[in-house]
């Protein structure tokens, strides 16, 4: 990873940054002409009835301190990837556990069925967040 390219702003700075919105444009359209837009985005889809119905907030799992012992030239590699090594090294060993608790469960069961709380618990991986692990609907 490049050092050189990465800035950090804090969120001070970033409220300070220009915007490329004509917000004085937004601010002066109609509904109609917002609706209009809307439908004319090749992005913009409406959301089925329904699409939210089973939606769930789910955080990571807490996360337990221990010491582990790595060989040195996989730490190395992990700490040359920049901030945040250990929490890859989480997901590489994640990524792992899941691998084998769908392999193991696939010979039990025949085929391939997802393991009982994994997807959960991975998405919130994905999306980058941390958090105490609470379940609820939004």
């Amino acid at each position: 990873m490049k050092q050189g390219r990465i800035v950090r702003y804090t969120a001070e700075q970033l409220r300070k940054l220009p915007s490329d919105t004509d917000w004085a444009r937004v601010n002066a359209m109609t509904d109609e002409e917002i609706a209009a837009n809307v439908a004319s985005d090749p992005d913009a889809w409406d959301t089925p009835p329904g699409f939210w119905d089973d939606a769930m907030l789910v955080y990571p799992p807490h996360k337990k301190v221990i010491t582990l012992g790595v060989d040195d030239d996989v730490l190395a590699f992990f700490k040359r990837q920049g901030k945040g090594y250990q929490t890859r090294m989480n997901a590489v060993l994640r990524t792992f556990m899941v691998h084998k608790s769908m392999t193991a469960n696939r010979k039990k069961s025949g085929g391939a069925k997802p393991v009982h709380g994994l997807a959960e618990t991975q998405a919130p991986y994905r999306a980058g967040k941390k958090a105490k692990r609470r379940t609820a609907k939004p």
